[in-house]
């Protein structure tokens, strides 16, 4: 949709990559219900480690560097081989799916087309890194704005362009503020990875 409207996705990828890994957690597992950020976690060479419980499992989310090669970490033969590490020898068969992302902060140069027509919301407005649910939040808040705007469109059609005109400003303006908010999360990770480093 951008693409045919010519609106272009402006932003920042990570040079660095990440493995998300979803693993079934055994009945009676012994890991604890509750999110666990590790820097520089010792079973995987000092990286970064995130490990998120869902319903029946847990996530794991691996941040690469820039030079590590994809088979090293990233494949399901390689998330057998240092899975064990992070979560006991019992998880590595258990493993459901994985996945490699980068770290994207990326927002739409309009939320709007130039004819008002066409309100961009969710992820064709903007991409942020999973952390923090910025990108399903603010995707609801888009499409209840954009609803908004569209409502006031319709019933007042003399209204339309400023409602759509205020719809894109301000859902661009919070979408700037989350990749914002996003990439300081980021450079506070690397900045004490490098502070612990040194």
């Amino acid at each position: 949709m951008r693409g045919a409207l010519d609106i272009p996705l402006e932003g920042t990828r990570s040079e660095g990559y990440h493995v998300v890994v979803d693993v079934a957690d055994p009945a009676g597992g012994d890991l604890p219900v509750e999110r666990v950020f590790h820097y520089e976690h010792p079973g995987t060479g000092g990286r970064t480690v995130l490990r998120v419980p869902f319903t029946g499992g847990f996530q794991i989310d691996l941040q690469c560097r820039a030079d590590d090669p994809p088979e090293s970490f990233g494949t399901e033969q390689a998330v057998r081989r240092w899975l064990p590490r992070l979560v006991g020898e019992g998880c590595a068969h258990r493993v459901l799916w994985v996945s490699r992302y980068h770290f994207l902060r990326k927002v739409a140069g309009s939320f709007a087309d130039p004819s008002g027509r066409v309100l961009l919301a969710g992820e064709s407005a903007h991409l942020f890194p999973p952390f923090g649910a910025r990108g399903m939040n603010s995707g609801i808040a888009d499409a209840v704005a954009a609803a908004e705007a569209v409502s006031a469109a319709c019933s007042e059609p003399s209204r339309g362009p400023a409602a759509v005109a205020g719809y894109a400003v301000a859902r661009r303006s919070a979408a700037l503020h989350n990749s914002e908010a996003a990439g300081a999360v980021r450079r506070a990770a690397i900045d004490r990875q490098s502070s612990e480093r040194g």
